[in-house]
């Protein structure tokens, strides 16, 4: 489902009564997007989404939405969900156990399965397991790894789960139509640093998960959304207006216009504080102008970043990942 040619598509958190209540984004700007906490609400309202047993979570990369701002809201659905459901069971996956201990130290313990290793491919079923979410109706999934992402979210999917919303990390270096991602590589040992680049495009996850029946709801700053299709819950706004995003329109709401607005505003006050979100709309931005609309041409210039990704970081990989790249 995408908005058709012409017609703008309305902000999530404009399609639910009453509209979503207003929080910060990670660029500290005001926002109305639809919370995770909202979302799977909508989407637990509805009959046969599969939300009898209560909410289910699994959240590899549990430490990543730890926030040095105290009025940031985050995405994290543990944080949001988990507090406020009496039925409730989370998979929480980090290999950082300081982070993952921060993490969950608020969270009722009989409520979380805390696991402090890495995953791949090759574990994602086995720690599903352990917590006794295998083949469960998995009312979130979020991946936030800094890696091989799509590779992990393909073997959670082909372990039988069918999340009613995921919720990825989009690597926004790659701007759509580019179809972006980094693979996991068995040559390199568990535990060291998989080399640069990171993570998958934004319009790389609305394709392979198109093919798994879900659809892009939209994209937060760094963080895309994904609904499964069978459990929409706006249709009935369509009449009434609200239409859901192009990848290329969730692109440009989500991220590229929030640069724009902190560019505008010299990246003065908090902004000082987000070099690397920084960083990345410039780089962003500097290619799509670069590229003069030309598709091909925003191929081939990016067909360099891989590399330079990885040659810019302090703590080298031990080996590149594995990457695809194409329009």
């Amino acid at each position: 489902m995408s908005a058709a040619r012409g017609t703008p598509c309305s902000s999530t958190g404009l399609w639910v009564q009453p509209p979503e209540t207003t929080r910060l984004n990670t660029f500290l700007q005001p926002t109305n997007l639809l919370s995770i906490s909202r979302l799977v609400a909508e989407v637990c309202g509805r009959t046969g989404a599969g939300c009898k047993a209560g909410i289910q979570l699994a959240n590899f990369g549990a430490g990543e939405y730890l926030t040095p701002f105290s009025n940031v809201t985050t995405l994290d659905p543990v944080n949001s969900l988990l507090l406020g459901t009496a039925n409730a069971r989370a998979l929480l996956v980090d290999a950082d156990a300081a982070r993952l201990r921060k993490a969950v130290r608020a969270l009722p313990p009989s409520k979380v399965v805390a696991l402090a290793e890495h995953v791949t491919p090759h574990s994602v079923r086995n720690q599903l397991q352990r917590a006794g979410l295998l083949g469960a109706p998995l009312s979130v999934l979020k991946i936030d790894i800094d890696s091989f992402d799509c590779d992990l979210l393909m073997a959670t999917l082909a372990a039988g789960t069918r999340p009613r919303v995921i919720v990825l990390e989009a690597n926004v270096k790659f701007p759509p139509p580019l179809r972006f991602s980094a693979h996991f590589d068995e040559r390199v040992a568990v535990g060291s640093r998989l080399g640069k680049p990171w993570g998958c495009s934004l319009a790389y996850q609305h394709a392979m998960l198109g093919e798994f029946g879900y659809d892009l709801l939209h994209l937060d700053t760094l963080d895309s959304v994904h609904v499964l299709r069978s459990v929409w819950p706006f249709r009935s706004a369509w009449p009434l207006g609200g239409r859901p995003c192009s990848v290329q329109q969730a692109y440009e709401a989500g991220f590229s216009e929030p640069c724009r607005r902190a560019e505008r505003a010299g990246w003065s006050g908090g902004y000082a504080s987000l070099s690397a979100v920084r960083a990345m709309c410039r780089h962003s931005e500097m290619r799509l102008r670069r590229s003069n609309g030309s598709a091909e041409q925003l191929l081939e210039a990016a067909r360099k970043e891989p590399t330079h990704q990885d040659k810019r970081q302090k703590d080298k990989g031990a080996s590149l990942a594995r990457w695809t790249l194409v329009l």
